[in-house]
């Protein structure tokens, strides 16, 4: 059963509801935004803990970034944002188009 690994049992030992510290101890490859209920959610620190997550495996990845939320001013974060507050190491995709944006 592969959802072993990820269950989780009884209320979490950190915050749940803060971003940061739900990145930071259920290590996600993915983050994936869809409500728009919380504009830039997906802030600078979420954003380097999603990079420290990846850069910690013993086979380093990329993280997944998705802001699905429509219009641009309920998406997660801007393509810009994500590529800037991760040096070009996230893959993102977005649920509206952004502006090109050129990375490292």
């Amino acid at each position: 059963n592969e959802q072993k690994a990820l269950a989780q049992i009884g209320e979490p030992s950190f915050d749940s509801k803060d971003l940061v510290e739900v990145v930071k101890n259920i290590k996600p490859d993915c983050i994936i935004g869809a409500v728009g209920r919380a504009p830039n959610c997906f802030n600078k620190q979420v954003i380097e803990e999603m990079v420290k997550v990846q850069e910690a495996k013993k086979h380093p990845g990329r993280p997944l970034v998705f802001a699905l939320s429509n219009p641009k001013s309920q998406a997660e974060c801007t393509a810009e944002d994500a590529y800037k507050f991760s040096d070009g190491k996230v893959i993102f995709g977005s649920g509206t188009r952004f502006s090109p944006v050129k990375i490292k």
